[in-house]
């Protein structure tokens, strides 16, 4: 007997995404739910490395930087970077958010390419949506092939390697997923279109929730539309996703919070945000 779904494959996918990205071994549970507001997102930008940025406090919290994990965990001169402040690192990227995307004229901008209703453009659309479910199915099937391999014992369910590929498969199905929802609204009916009242309506939420004096509101509004930020003593690079700011502009509209993905474009044209003269 079939048995109906509870919920859509593609809501399943995306939770298993955000399962595998908050796994303890991906990221640490004091960095998922760290109320500082870069955290999980802020990477140190030093040569070779990359690791995450964690809060470290001076003079009884008086003083809060951002620095390198690997100073931290490993060693002092492990990285060669240095401590920034915490609050000029916040007020940088929501400052460079409000000015740079937070703006219906700019959201217009950037997503220009969703905007756009040409024949040539929904022909364009109509092969990337054929293209993302061909890769679904691909993917999909390469996870279930791992899956019959530990159903046959030829491979150990208690395998690192194996949790590490199906978790990079379930986040991959996620970000597809999201892609495809995203093609087959820029091809559906009017009604799915972006409008100026909603990118307008998008704007004064989000540029509203970057200031809520709750910190953990303030990251959950942050993450709509980043994916990743590299400090540097120099520059803040900050990184977004043009599917995933579709989606939350939809889903923002509705009241709902957007799913990120790994695609960075919103920043394309101009990656570094440089830091204030002294």
């Amino acid at each position: 007997m079939e048995v109906p779904a509870i919920i859509s494959a593609e809501d399943f996918e995306q939770v298993q995404a955000k399962l595998a990205k908050h796994h303890p071994k991906v990221t640490a549970a004091r960095t998922v739910n760290s109320p500082t507001l870069t955290a999980g997102l802020a990477k140190c930008g030093a040569d070779g490395c990359g690791s995450g940025m964690i809060l470290r406090t001076g003079k009884s919290g008086q003083y809060r930087y951002l620095i390198c994990d690997r100073k931290r965990t490993i060693a002092a001169d492990a990285c060669s970077s240095s401590p920034v402040p915490m609050k000029e690192v916040d007020d940088i990227v929501i400052t460079t958010l409000q000015d740079q995307v937070l703006s219906p004229q700019r959201l217009s901008l950037l997503l220009e390419a969703v905007l756009d209703r040409s024949d040539s453009a929904l022909a364009e659309r109509r092969e990337a949506l054929k293209a993302r479910k061909a890769e679904k199915t691909r993917v999909e099937g390469q996870k279930m092939r791992l899956l019959e391999l530990v159903e046959m014992g030829e491979l150990s369910a208690r395998d690192p390697q194996l949790s590490e590929r199906l978790q990079a498969h379930s986040a991959r199905l996620a970000a597809i997923a999201v892609e495809i929802r995203s093609l087959e609204q820029q091809l559906a009916q009017p009604r799915r279109e972006i409008t100026d009242d909603t990118l307008a309506r998008f704007a004064r939420i989000v540029r509203e929730g970057l200031r809520q004096d709750d910190p953990t509101l303030r990251r959950a509004y942050l993450r709509l539309i980043v994916d990743e930020i590299v400090v540097t003593p120099e520059t803040i690079t900050v990184r977004g996703s043009k599917a995933a700011l579709e989606h939350a502009v939809f889903a923002g509209a509705d009241g709902c919070e957007g799913v990120l993905t790994s695609i960075r474009e919103w920043r394309a044209r101009r990656d570094s945000n440089p830091w204030p003269s002294d």
